[in-house]
């Protein structure tokens, strides 16, 4: 996706928690690049899931998105309106940027992550998401 694309479709991104909505739900502490896969790690939180099977405040995660091509990363202050999502983790259907950079859409996905500072858009074909540790107080 790129500035003044309008998001003409979104689909909700579930994961073993459900999903998230709120500027305060996801928390990223740590983002690598090894390769051609981007690793964020984080809490996220157990009140803003909508599957806290746990019944626990917060979540440690690690989120991977594997075959990178493409990413940007803005703060949320700058980006929060341009971006029409329902929830923190969204894939964008029809991306005009995946079209942009001559890629294959059967193959590559555009994925938005909305975080407390930032929002990530990644074109990659994966992810996977895990949770690391589940605990009663955010972790520093």
């Amino acid at each position: 996706m790129f500035k003044g694309e309008e998001v003409k479709w979104s689909i909700i991104v579930e994961t073993e928690i459900g999903h998230t909505n709120g500027r305060d739900a996801i928390h990223v502490d740590m983002i690598t690049q090894k390769g051609n896969s981007l690793f964020l790690k984080g809490e996220i939180s157990g009140r803003q899931c909508s599957n806290n099977y746990e019944n626990c405040d917060w979540y440690s995660y690690e989120l991977v998105f594997e075959n990178v091509m493409v990413y940007q990363r803005e703060d949320i202050d700058i980006s929060l309106e341009k971006w029409n999502t329902k929830n923190n983790f969204a894939e964008i259907k029809n991306s005009e940027w995946i079209k942009e950079y001559g890629l294959c859409s059967d193959k590559y996905k555009h994925y938005i992550l909305e975080t407390h500072d930032d929002v990530y858009s990644v074109i990659c074909q994966d992810y996977s998401f895990t949770v690391t540790a589940i605990h009663d107080e955010q972790v520093l």
